[in-house]
């Protein structure tokens, strides 16, 4: 799978790509070597879908929704930085705690259209 910016934008406004089928696609892959489980805290697969039903039901009622600069592009963050409802730990356990908020990053990414 080839997943940079340029390629996912153009798979979705050619609709060659859904972020639905992108999700899907990030789900049936190995977690081998592609996933630090130390340092980030995967969404289960119905929050992932979710998000990405939201971009598609979105895109559907306005079109120009595609036109957002990060339209559907997955992204992660390292588990010092805030999410509602996820660990933040910093890779320390003793310190963890949940977020009730997002970090600004995170919600000017998700805003921009960016999948967790």
């Amino acid at each position: 799978m080839h997943l940079t910016i340029a390629s996912l934008l153009e798979g979705y406004r050619n609709g060659s790509r859904t972020p639905s089928g992108v999700v899907d696609e990030l789900l049936s892959q190995s977690d081998a070597g592609s996933y630090a489980p130390t340092w980030i805290h995967r969404l289960e697969a119905g929050a992932l879908r979710l998000r990405a039903t939201q971009l598609e039901e979105r895109l559907t009622a306005d079109p120009r929704a595609i036109d957002l600069p990060l339209f559907g592009i997955p992204f992660a963050v390292k588990d010092n930085i805030d999410v509602a409802g996820l660990p933040t730990t910093a890779g320390c356990a003793e310190f963890s705690y949940v977020a009730d908020r997002s970090a600004m990053a995170v919600e000017k990414l998700e805003a921009a259209g960016a999948m967790l």
